[in-house]
């Protein structure tokens, strides 16, 4: 008899990202974290009827806008949303 083989879905990710910036910024000292430091965590959770789609949900702080559109602005931001992307499967026999 032979054995069905099955995937084993990747059912949740978590990505952290720290950065910190040792550029020179006008009035603002080496250890001013405040406006130095970009911080990012993003969950992925991945939807168990669907093999490549996740529902996402990220939360970070940018102390110094790293596109530099709205260079001398701090934030903090939430973002929500569906995304998609490389996935881990592993066979099971």
């Amino acid at each position: 008899m032979l054995k069905s083989k099955s995937l084993e879905k990747e059912s949740m990710r978590i990505n952290a990202e720290i950065s910190y910036s040792v550029n020179e910024i006008s009035n603002y000292k080496l250890l001013s974290a405040k406006r130095r430091l970009n911080a990012e965590l993003s969950v992925n959770y991945g939807l168990p009827f669907m093999n490549n789609v996740f529902l996402m949900a990220t939360a970070g702080y940018y102390g110094e806008d790293p596109y530099n559109i709205y260079f001398n602005d701090k934030y903090a931001f939430l973002r929500f949303g569906i995304s998609t992307g490389f996935i881990r499967y592993k066979i099971r026999n």
